[in-house]
């Protein structure tokens, strides 16, 4: 934890040490990309909110995906947290505060990659989150619907409901 016991958290008790958090911002991300260093972005909100408007080529890897659909995504945490990966991993929602409330989803996903074993040296946050982004007028893409995992995530949500005998 930081200074005083206060790390980077966001309610349901995901919290990283503060200063072992680092930050990139949208130009050093464009620049690394530009120069063909391997900087994957992950954008850490909702489906509807991604599929609206993210930074290119970045992949969902939401909180809610995370909390209520894990095994469709343990491929892509097996792949993440694999040995000698060196992909930079630069996670992202819409804000990117620092502590409480305001630090946002993507503390929340770095946080449960963490402790599957994806070292935080890999992992960075985006200065601002995706308000930044806009607001510097970076590029923004739209994505369409469905897609693999979320066909995977909506069969596991659909199975879970029906096991719970709710509707969907």
């Amino acid at each position: 934890m930081g200074k005083g016991g206060v790390g980077v958290g966001y309610g349901k008790g995901a919290s990283l040490p503060e200063e072992q958090v680092r930050w990139v911002t949208g130009e050093e991300v464009e620049r690394r990309r530009g120069a063909g260093e391997r900087v994957r972005c992950f954008d850490c909100r909702g489906e509807e909110e991604y599929r609206r408007s993210t930074v290119p080529d970045a992949e969902l890897l939401s909180q809610a995906q995370l909390m209520f659909q894990r095994e469709a995504l343990q491929p892509l945490v097996d792949e993440l947290c694999a040995p000698g990966s060196a992909d930079e991993l630069v996670f992202f929602a819409n804000t990117a505060g620092p502590v409480g409330i305001a630090a946002g989803r993507d503390v929340y996903v770095m946080a449960f990659l963490a402790e599957c074993g994806l070292p935080l040296e890999r992992m960075a946050r985006l200065t601002g989150g995706l308000n930044a982004w806009k607001a510097e007028r970076r590029p923004c893409v739209a994505r369409p619907a469905g897609g693999a995992v979320t066909a995977a995530a909506s069969a596991g949500l659909d199975a879970l409901l029906a096991q719970l005998e709710l509707p969907h």
